[in-house]
């Protein structure tokens, strides 16, 4: 879907995370899907700029975790939160590309299944 010599997504700068906490987000679009790019570490410091980011998404949502330095109870939290509520509207939640300790830590919480393949 996405070539790596261009933008990986489209900024919205109401929907971004603040970079001097150590996350930024953006978003783009894959037909009917939204795709939510994370970067940094996403923890106590960064889960309400991240619930910020995905409160108003609708639908289908994928999150690439492939820039993802660090994840957390908090963070996950916000993911279980997400998905549940999209769930219930008719939509899903998928995560994408996480790196091999952030799978590990999906994988001891039983998130696993949420990880495209």
């Amino acid at each position: 879907m996405f070539d790596d010599d261009r933008p990986l997504f489209t900024q919205h700068p109401e929907r971004e995370g603040d970079p001097a906490l150590g996350a930024t987000f953006g978003t783009a679009t894959d037909g009917a899907t939204v795709v939510v790019v994370a970067r940094g570490e996403l923890d106590l410091a960064t889960r309400d700029s991240m619930r910020v980011v995905l409160t108003p998404l609708e639908g289908d949502v994928v999150i690439d975790l492939r820039s993802v330095t660090f994840l957390d109870s908090g963070a996950i939290g916000v993911l279980v939160h997400t998905r549940n509520r999209l769930l219930g509207a008719g939509g899903d939640l998928r995560l994408r590309e996480p790196q091999p300790f952030i799978r590990r830590s999906l994988q001891i919480v039983g998130l696993a299944d949420w990880i495209e393949s």
